[in-house]
């Protein structure tokens, strides 16, 4: 399975092991979204805990709200967007 980057870290609150699967774009789509989300659904399926990540300088239309709607992170411009990141952190609690 090939993605843009791969990263794997802990947790601090609990030390839980995550891998972020990172997909980046200049400008980033609805299509870059959705690929994040199904690799990470993929590695979610062997049982590893991952966050679905779309990282870009520009965000084309749509393409912020359908990462919301997929759990996706939104890293804009070299920075997350905070909301995303708690709610995509919630939707992986739900599951494990």
């Amino acid at each position: 399975m090939a993605a843009d980057l791969f990263w794997k870290g802990r947790r601090r609150e609990n030390g839980d092991e995550i891998v972020l699967v990172v997909e980046v774009s200049w400008l980033v789509e609805k299509h870059d979204v959705e690929r994040a989300e199904r690799r990470a659904k993929i590695l979610r399926r062997i049982g590893m805990r991952t966050l679905p990540v779309a990282a870009g300088e520009v965000w084309g239309e749509g393409a912020k709200s359908h990462a919301r709607l997929f759990g996706v992170v939104i890293f804009e411009d070299g920075l997350p967007d905070e909301a995303s990141w708690q709610e995509a952190l919630e939707s992986i609690e739900a599951i494990y």
